[in-house]
């Protein structure tokens, strides 16, 4: 890595960052883990918890002495390659179609998630009646919804946490120890800044609120941070990664409704299929040479 930096990052803003983005985190999590609040409130306080990271990131920026608008320059608000854009938004359809794949050759038929959506309790008759009408139709829809959704609110959304975790983290590490092990870091303490909603909420692996559904969880978002590193890499801009983002959680309740019946730890969007289609994907981007414009 030989880029040239405007603003050096040390070790102790990004400590800072770090204590920082777990602590409000983590604070933020408290009301739903101890009943103060019921669950109902999970979504609007999640969308909160995404700002934290940038939260962290300008505590940073003001420790080191850096005025807001270089900074967050620096950590990668600016347009950059748009090119990439469209690689960001692919990567969750890629991990989707692959995983899919994957457990097919396995011997595993995936189910519309949509008529599985329709059969969960609580969904409206008329709703679920639409949705068994056409559910191919209506699979096409939310597909396409979540490309739209991952390009717009998610991104929005996801660019708090992207501003940290390849903003401050990328900038202070990758100069010190190279793209790759940069990357192996932040998805390691990116996936532990989720380790109580795991435990205690059950977030994203409901069968393992334990260490094993922990070190499932980290283990992926290790693999999601090597593509994002390198999409930030590459385009010099937190965009593609916050779409990549975006689009990811946008497409996970479907991805978790296409195998209802085997264990999450295994299958998408988190488990050992989206880890090993997420890996496969980023070592095939990362030996792709890079072309000019």
């Amino acid at each position: 890595m030989n880029q040239q930096y405007r603003v050096a990052v040390s070790l102790k803003a990004l400590s800072i960052y770090v204590t920082i983005t777990f602590a409000t985190a983590y604070l933020l999590d408290a009301p739903l883990i101890t009943g103060l609040l019921p669950k109902s409130y999970f979504g609007l306080l999640a969308s909160i918890r995404m700002l934290m990271p940038f939260l962290g990131s300008i505590v940073a920026l003001k420790i080191i002495g850096v005025p807001l608008i270089d900074g967050l320059k620096e950590l990668g608000w600016r347009l950059g390659k748009i090119k990439y854009i469209p690689l960001g938004l692919a990567v969750s359809y890629i991990l989707y179609g692959l995983g899919v794949a994957m457990l097919y050759v396995a011997g595993y038929s995936p189910e519309n998630p949509l008529l599985v959506m329709a059969s969960l309790p609580g969904v409206r008759p008329a709703t679920a009646a639409m949705i068994r009408s056409a559910p191919i139709m209506y699979l096409i829809i939310q597909l396409v919804s979540a490309s739209i959704a991952g390009l717009t609110i998610n991104a929005a959304l996801a660019i708090g946490e992207e501003t940290g975790w390849r903003g401050l983290m990328y900038r202070a590490l990758t100069p010190r120890y190279g793209l790759v092990v940069a990357s192996i870091i932040t998805g390691i303490i990116w996936g532990l800044w989720h380790a109580d909603l795991i435990v205690y909420l059950k977030y994203s692996l409901p069968h393992h609120p334990d260490i094993l559904g922990v070190a499932t969880y980290t283990a992926f978002t290790t693999a999601c941070s090597f593509i994002l590193y390198i999409l930030r890499y590459r385009s010099s801009s937190l965009l593609p990664p916050a779409i990549m983002h975006g689009t990811l959680n946008a497409l996970g309740g479907l991805m978790m409704l296409t195998y209802p019946g085997l264990d999450e730890i295994y299958t998408l969007p988190v488990g050992l299929v989206s880890i090993v289609s997420l890996t496969v994907i980023g070592v095939i981007i990362y030996v792709l040479p890079e072309k000019n414009d």
